[in-house]
């Protein structure tokens, strides 16, 4: 579980950065640079979230396993149930884009 949140992390923390990158390497970033910039940061923060539930679930389950406490429990579940929430959120924005990208590939290239 820890694996799977660290690699979420690890990809949103990834993805700005290389966004910074992007913009950083030019002199002035034109319109479409932006709007790319703004989805790539929107992506990243999109995958650092539910690392981060991740991370969140699997404290209050080792929390749960010393105290024994029935609300640590609770709390674990929780966590894990909103990370199922953000990956839903980032598999419908994926295939969004995705379709979005599809629709408007033939007017890219012209």
């Amino acid at each position: 579980m820890r694996m799977m949140a660290a690699a979420l992390m690890v990809n949103g923390v990834g993805t700005a950065a290389a966004v910074i990158v992007m913009l950083a390497g030019r002199k002035s970033p034109g319109s479409f640079t932006v709007l790319v910039a703004i989805l790539g940061l929107f992506f990243a923060l999109l995958v650092f979230i539910p690392g981060l539930r991740l991370v969140q679930s699997s404290l209050w389950i080792t929390r749960a396993e010393r105290s024994g406490e029935e609300m640590d429990l609770v709390r674990a579940l929780d966590r894990h149930q909103q990370f199922w929430k953000w990956m839903g959120l980032v598999v419908i924005a994926v295939i969004a884009f995705a379709l979005l990208f599809i629709l408007l590939m033939p007017r890219l290239r012209h």
